[in-house]
């Protein structure tokens, strides 16, 4: 029973961290050429590889605008790398008109592809952790505990 007691306390950790390692991102982008255009928002992505100084994201979600138009994520919205040069792709819908756009970007860069197409200025920064993060962690931490403390064990006394 004891070890039944510790791999569902495992599991509990293990189960309910496995959302939290998802990234914030914000960027923004502004046309030099084929303007006017301004666009900003934020992309939540996974990341896949931690190697050599270089991290790749998948992105899960991209919220924001883009001359006053909704910006939304299709199924699978790009894949970019961080390290020392930040490069990738970045696909979403613009609605209206209810088009597919792509941005692909390196190092301060974009151009865009799809239904549109301008090129300029590119910048992507990574937001902090958001303040639940620290609380979600530890109510994560009470509930192993109180797990712990609730299933029986084989103590005989």
């Amino acid at each position: 029973m004891a070890k039944l007691k510790l791999m569902l306390c495992a599991a509990v950790v293990v189960l309910t961290s496995a959302g939290l390692r998802a990234d914030t991102f914000t960027f923004s982008y502004t046309a030099t050429a084929g303007g006017p255009v301004t666009a900003s928002g934020t992309i939540n992505a996974n990341q896949f590889v931690d190697a050599w100084g270089l991290q790749a994201f998948a992105v899960t979600s991209i919220y924001g605008d883009r001359n006053g138009s909704l910006i939304s994520p299709p199924s699978g919205g790009g894949v970019f790398y961080w390290g020392p040069n930040v490069f990738g792709q970045i696909s979403f819908t613009v609605t209206p008109p209810g088009s597919m756009d792509i941005v692909n970007f390196t190092n301060g860069t974009y151009t865009e592809a799809g239904a549109f197409a301008s090129s300029g200025v590119f910048s992507i920064s990574r937001s902090m952790p958001e303040p639940a993060t620290l609380g979600a962690f530890l109510t994560m931490g009470l509930g192993a505990l109180v797990l712990a403390r609730k299933l029986p064990s084989n103590k005989r006394v």
